[in-house]
């Protein structure tokens, strides 16, 4: 719809809004998921979308590289996978061996992942 290749987001052959509306699963979507969010999809499609507003999150997060969603779903996330909460940035000071002396020259220096040296 907004490249207004079509009027509907139905009308695209390989939109997934006809399974949504339907209510039927298709072999590409299971439209329960979406349905428990929104109820009434025909309605949520209806309603008012101001797309600087909605897409101001998202546009940030592309900029800085880091997902959105409640404060709750990083943590929700990391316990499963990967860190998503920025991490402290710079260099991160690690010891060498084991057993050396806490001393300046028992430091080496890595970066981590994601940062830049220069940063």
């Amino acid at each position: 719809m907004r490249a207004r290749l079509v009027q509907r987001p139905e009308n695209w052959p390989w939109s997934r809004v006809r399974a949504h509306l339907t209510g039927r699963d298709s072999r590409f979507v299971t439209v329960a998921p979406a349905l428990g969010r929104v109820g009434d999809f025909a309605a949520f499609l209806g309603e008012t979308f101001d797309e600087a507003f909605t897409y101001a999150a998202l546009r940030k997060a592309e900029g800085i590289g880091r997902p959105i969603g409640s404060p709750e779903w990083p943590g929700d996330m990391e316990a499963r996978s990967l860190p998503l909460r920025p991490q402290k940035r710079g260099l991160k000071l690690r010891k060498r061996a084991r057993g050396q002396q806490d001393s300046p020259a028992s430091y080496s220096i890595s970066i981590s992942a994601g940062a830049s040296p220069l940063s």
